[in-house]
This record gives C-alpha cells, sequence and structure tokens, in this order.
C-alpha cells in the first residue's frame, strides 16, 4: 500500500522535472503582436495626399511647360511693338517732312503761277493802254477782253477776295469808259498797271 502511493507520488515529480527540462534546454517563442486594422480615415488621408501630390506635380509641370513659353513669347512681341513704334515715329517724322516739302513746294508752284498771270495780265493791260493812245479801240477792247480772262485766273491763286473785288470794279469803270471816255479809261488802265504791279511784290 505505502509502495503504490510512492510510486503515485514519484510519477508526477519525473514528468514535471521533464518539462523543466526541455522548457530549460529548448527556445522560448517570442510573443506575437498583431497590427491594430487601419481605419477608414487614414486610408482616405493616405489617397488625399497622394492626389494632393499629383495635383502639385502637374500643376508645377503645367506652369514650366507653358508659363515659360508664354513669358518668351510675350517678351517677343513687346520687342516687336516697341520696334513698331519707332518705325512708326520715323515714319511720322518723315510724313511730318514730306508735308512741308510739299507744302513749299506748293507755295512754289501758286508763287509761280501767280508771277506768271500777273505777267501776262499786265502784258494785256499795257497793250491795251498802247492801243487806247493810237486810237485803235478795237484792239483796246480785245485786250482788255483777254485781261478780264486772265483776271478770272488770277482770283484762286491771289485768294483774297476784297482785292479781287476791286479790280473788277475797276475794269468795270474801263469797260465802260472805253469808247464814251478814252481818257478816263488810260487813267483807270494805269491804275490798274500799278495796282497789278504791287500785287505783284508782295
Amino acid at each position: 500500500m505505502s509502495t503504490s502511493s510512492e510510486s503515485f507520488e514519484e510519477t508526477p515529480t519525473t514528468s514535471v522535472e521533464g518539462m523543466t527540462e526541455t522548457a530549460a534546454g529548448g527556445e522560448i517563442p517570442e510573443a506575437v503582436t498583431e497590427k491594430p486594422p487601419r481605419r477608414w480615415w487614414q486610408k482616405a488621408l493616405t489617397w488625399l495626399l497622394i492626389v494632393l501630390l499629383a495635383f502639385v506635380a502637374g500643376f508645377g509641370v503645367a506652369f514650366f511647360a507653358l508659363y515659360f513659353p508664354l513669358q518668351r513669347e510675350a517678351t517677343s512681341m513687346r520687342n516687336e511693338l516697341s520696334a513698331l513704334r519707332q518705325d512708326y515715329e520715323k515714319a511720322s517724322a518723315e510724313l511730318e517732312t514730306l508735308r512741308a516739302d510739299y507744302q513749299r513746294a506748293q507755295e512754289a508752284l501758286t508763287s509761280g503761277q501767280l508771277d506768271m498771270v500777273l505777267s501776262r495780265l499786265i502784258s494785256n493791260i499795257s497793250y491795251a493802254r498802247l492801243a487806247l493812245i493810237t486810237k485803235d479801240n478795237l484792239t483796246a477792247q480785245q485786250e482788255l477782253s483777254a485781261a478780264e480772262a486772265r483776271l478770272k485766273d488770277l482770283e484762286p491763286l491771289l485768294n483774297d477776295p476784297q482785292t479781287m473785288q476791286a479790280l473788277q470794279e475797276r475794269f468795270k469803270t474801263i469797260r465802260n469808259s472805253l469808247t464814251s471816255n478814252p481818257n478816263k479809261a488810260l487813267e483807270e488802265l494805269r491804275l490798274l498797271s500799278e495796282n497789278l504791279a504791287r500785287i505783284r511784290m508782295r
């Protein structure tokens, strides 16, 4: 009875020692810790950051691809505009010079035409006076008619309405006095010739 008890008591002791030896001789495995699952807002934040970085990168590429060429083009256009402005100013100055030259040429032409018309007009008046002195009324009337025609050519060149009116009135007086009062006609022709000479000397 006692023997059985001792055997019963020894069996667990041996088992425990074996287990202790096995545990002591073997390696103790490390405890595995599982990572907690990621929440949905963390995933959303990650994707948001990815999209934001992609957007910024795209914007940067577009900025460098478009802005600098446009800037160069704008600079080129400004330079062209400046060159065009300079050409315009130069052309304007040349145009003003041409206008001044044209004005002087026009004045010279008008002066030449005026001098020519006055010379012919004075010549007609002189022939009319000579014909009237020699009693050649027909020639005097012809020269007076020619002088009146020259007077019409003188009007646009003279550009002096008062002087033209005075000359026309003197011609009318000469025409009315040519046959009725030759002496008065001669005096009026002399005065007319002097008037024309003064106009020529202006």
